[in-house]
C-alpha cells in the first residue's frame, strides 16, 4: 500500500495508516479521523463513502491531543494545535444508519428500484433483517449484503398474507435479538401502508423505530404516466383515497358523497375490485359523467400500462381488460391534459 505520497515522511503515521488498512479488510475497522469515512475510500467500506457517521472519539490517542467534532455543517479536527475543516452537509443528529436492535420501516417507492430514497437504501445496506411485502421493489433484495435474512410477508390483495399480528411479532423478535430490521414496504409506509400500526406495536414492545418515507405512489404512478396531480388553473388540490371498501360498506370512513361534489382531483388506490361502484357514487352525488379519468398498472415497469377513459365508463373500461393491482386511478381534468 502506498501512503508516503500522502502523508509525508512519517513512520509512525504510516504504520497506523497500514494497521487501520488492516482492520479494513477485516471487517473490524475503528472509525477514526485517518479513515473517516467521509473523505477515505478505503477497501471495504468504498459504499459508505459520504455516507452520514456517528460523532466517534478515540480512546487510545493521548488525552487532550486530538478532538473530533462534528458541528453543523463544519468537521473541526484539532491535532496538537493544528485545526482544520471541511463541509459535510449532513442531518443534525449524526444518528448511524441503523443501530442494532432498533426497526426501520422504509418505504420503498412505487415500484421501480431505483425509485427508494438514499436514506432507505442505506437502511438496506445496514440491515441483518428485511420484512418485506409484495409491492415492495423485488430487485432491491439482489441488493442485499449475504447472510441478510428476507422475510416475505407477501401482502397480496385479497390473497395469502401474513397477518398483521404476525409481521408485529417477527419485527419485535428480531430487534430484540440484537439485530438491524427494516420493515420494506411499496410507495411511502404512512399513506395506507400501515407503517404507524408497525411503530406502534414496537413502542409497545420497548423496541425503537425509524421511519424512512418513500414516494407515495398516488402521485408517482400518475406522473410516471405524464398525469400532473395538480395543474395550475386545472387542480389546485387533490385527494387520496382508498377503495379497497365500496360506497356504503358499513366500515368505510370515506365520505364519497363530498368526493362527489369535489372540483379537484381524485386518486384512488387499492380500488381494481370496487372502481364501478366508486364511480357509480361520484356521479350520482355530482361529479360529471364525462368527467376524465385514467387507469395507470403496474406504474413504472416495463409492463406499465395507462389507460384514459371517463368517469361513467372507467369501471367497464378496467373489467374488460383485466386490470389487475397494482394500479392506480386518477379522476378529474388533470386526466385530459396532453
Amino acid at each position: 500500500m502506498r501512503v508516503a505520497g500522502l502523508i509525508g515522511d512519517c513512520d509512525a503515521l504510516a504504520d497506523l495508516v497500514l494497521l487501520r488498512h488492516a482492520e479494513a479488510l477485516r471487517g473490524d475497522i475503528r472509525m477514526n479521523c485517518d479513515t473517516c469515512a467521509y473523505r477515505v475510500a478505503l477497501p471495504g467500506f468504498l459504499d459508505k463513502v459520504g455516507r452520514p457517521q456517528t460523532p466517534h472519539d478515540h480512546p487510545d490517542d493521548p488525552v487532550g491531543g486530538h478532538a473530533h467534532h462534528h458541528d453543523g455543517d463544519a468537521h473541526q479536527h484539532d491535532h496538537g494545535g493544528h485545526s482544520h475543516a471541511h463541509d459535510h452537509h449532513h442531518g443534525p443528529d449524526h444518528e448511524p444508519v441503523l443501530r442494532p436492535g432498533q426497526v426501520a420501516v422504509v418505504g420503498g417507492g412505487p415500484g421501480p428500484d431505483d425509485l427508494i430514497t438514499v436514506r432507505g437504501r442505506a437502511m438496506l445496506d445496514a440491515a441483518d433483517v428485511v420484512v418485506t411485502d409484495r409491492l415492495a421493489p423485488r430487485g432491491l433484495l439482489d441488493g442485499l449484503r449475504p447472510g441478510v435474512l428476507v422475510v416475505d410477508a407477501a401482502k397480496v390483495p385479497r390473497g395469502p398474507s401474513m397477518g398483521q399480528d404476525a409481521i408485529n411479532d417477527t419485527l419485535v423478535r428480531h430487534a430484540r435479538a440484537g439485530r438491524r430490521v427494516v420493515r420494506l414496504k411499496g410507495g411511502d409506509p404512512y399513506v395506507f401502508g400501515r407503517g404507524h400500526e408497525e411503530v406502534q406495536a414496537c413502542a409497545a414492545a420497548g423496541v425503537e423505530t425509524v421511519v424512512v418515507p418513500g414516494v407515495t405512489s398516488a402521485v408517482a404512478a400518475p406522473a410516471l404516466a405524464g398525469v400532473p396531480v395538480t395543474h395550475r388553473g386545472v387542480a389546485h388540490e387533490f385527494t387520496v383515497a382508498s377503495g379497497h371498501l365500496p360506497p356504503g360498506h358499513p366500515q368505510s370512513l370515506v365520505d364519497w358523497a363530498a368526493l362527489g361534489r369535489a372540483r379537484g382531483t381524485l386518486v384512488l388506490l387499492m380500488a381494481v375490485d370496487t372502481i364501478d361502484k366508486i364511480a357509480a357514487a361520484l356521479v350520482e352525488h355530482g361529479r360529471a359523467p364525462d368527467t376524465p379519468a385514467v387507469i395507470v398498472e403496474d406504474a413504472g415497469h416495463p409492463t406499465q400500462r395507462a389507460l384514459p377513459s371517463r368517469l361513467d365508463e372507467v369501471g367497464a373500461l378496467a373489467a374488460g381488460v383485466g386490470v389487475r393491482p397494482p394500479a392506480v386511478f386518477v379522476i378529474g381534468p388533470v386526466a385530459a391534459l396532453d
